[in-house]
């Protein structure tokens, strides 16, 4: 049975307060689309300037944000975003090398639809011409020609100029595909975006064009259509069908997004863990990123070490409404996760990461699709005005099988010491009026 070990630590007397080298945390905003862009701007402030004050760590604010992810937002969306896409075309390769294309096919197509969840956001379509001309393979050595066929069909018409290598495929694969490419090429025909205009499009990751726009010579089957401009970003997954007409796309804008989220709640986990991860690779001065979402009707909130490469342990507390005070309400608690040297020790650490809506984050998905340039003013805490409590003052109560503590307060003086997870028979964090 696990248990809860829990500890008072006056935060004001922490003994981490006097070390000058405190862990640098990261806040990147929270994962609820209802916290509009401004209101997660103030979020992020808040957060940083709460987490600095504990004495426990230091606070990485919107300015702080942008220097540490600055020249890397590229790398880090495909990077995020696609990780697990291109895990599961890493699968089906080594399955496919060791002669076993049936099992290759299953993995490849996870692949396809794991990869298409981040193509609004990374505009790249490189993986998936990759994945496809794989599954056209493993037909191939099936004997199934017209599957291996309509496979790499697909693959051309995401790019019809690039062709495999006769260095990793046998000849008669690429003589194969090149047949399937030369036959669906006679297919093009143009497709009409509609858009407003002004905007820049994308057709499967190539830039196009500007609207308004008629893209001439596209292929049939799937491609995935972005426009990015000045009133947002949109995109489109759009089935181009045979013939000679032209087909009319339409894409409504936005708010920047980082793609749509996967349907199980174990997809959902690990591609908010793939998104963190890349955002802690190279993040000099970032010791742990905040992790803060919506799910199911409650926030979860953990810390990713970017040394460690771990998330922290969940805590989740009910929530309506907006999650912003909550989410100022709880950071004690993650705080207290940490030990005296600043680390996140082993009992505090979870192998999984919550399973949140990885493209409802404005704030994050800002950040990266459109970032500020380094001479626009960042929002100063100091300037935003003071906020009370949902209902007055905020309550922390921590019940486990070991007991619990109760901290009360508008500014929370006290955490608990968590050097486990929540027990299994129903240990609880609840943050809400008192």
């Amino acid at each position: 049975m696990s248990t809860w070990i829990t500890a008072a630590l006056l935060l004001g007397t922490d003994a981490r307060a006097a070390d000058a080298d405190l862990p640098r945390i990261a806040v990147v905003g929270i994962h609820q689309t209802e916290l509009t862009l401004a209101a997660q701007e103030v979020f992020v402030a808040r957060a940083a300037e709460t987490i600095t004050r504990s004495k426990a760590a230091s606070g990485l604010g919107p300015a702080d944000v942008h220097t540490a992810i600055r020249g890397r937002e590229t790398v880090i969306v495909e990077d995020g975003l696609l990780a697990e896409g291109r895990r599961l075309l890493a699968d089906g390769t080594n399955l496919y090398n060791l002669a076993q294309p049936e099992e290759a096919i299953a993995s490849l197509e996870n692949a396809i639809a794991s990869l298409e969840l981040g193509v609004a956001a990374s505009n790249t379509s490189k993986d998936l011409w990759d994945t496809w001309m794989l599954v056209g393979t493993c037909h191939h050595a099936m004997d199934r020609t017209d599957a291996a066929r309509a496979a790499w069909e697909v693959a051309a018409a995401i790019n019809p100029e690039r062709k495999p290598s006769a260095a990793m495929f046998p000849p008669d694969v690429v003589s194969g595909y090149e047949f399937a490419r030369t036959a669906a090429a006679t297919g093009g025909h143009p497709i009409r975006v509609v858009a407003p205009a002004g905007h820049t499009v994308f057709v499967d990751g190539l830039e196009r064009g500007v609207t308004p726009l008629t893209v001439p010579g596209v292929l049939p089957g799937p491609h995935h259509v972005v426009v990015r401009g000045p009133e947002g970003m949109g995109h489109v997954r759009a089935v181009v069908p045979p013939g000679r007409d032209t087909t009319a796309v339409s894409v409504t804008l936005g708010p920047p997004t980082l793609g749509q989220a996967a349907t199980s709640a174990a997809g959902r986990g690990r591609q908010v863990a793939g998104l963190y991860q890349a955002l802690g690779t190279r993040a000099e001065d970032v010791d742990y990123i905040l992790l803060a979402g919506v799910d199911q009707g409650q926030l979860a909130m953990q810390l990713y070490s970017a040394r460690a490469e771990a998330f922290s342990r969940e805590v989740r507390v009910p929530v309506t409404g907006t999650a912003d005070d909550e989410a100022i309400g709880v950071l004690p608690l993650l705080l207290a996760l940490l030990d005296e040297s600043g680390q996140l020790p082993e009992l505090a650490r979870a192998t999984t990461a919550a399973p949140v809506a990885v493209g409802s984050n404005p704030w994050l998905a800002s950040a990266l699709l459109s970032p500020p340039t380094p001479t626009e003013a960042p929002v100063d805490v100091a300037q935003t005005p003071e906020r009370e409590s949902k209902g007055g003052k905020t309550a922390l109560i921590v019940a486990g099988t070991a007991g619990g503590a109760l901290l009360v307060g508008g500014g929370v003086a006290a955490a608990v010491l968590l050097t486990g997870g929540p027990p299994a028979d129903g240990g609880t964090i609840v943050v809400g009026p008192f």
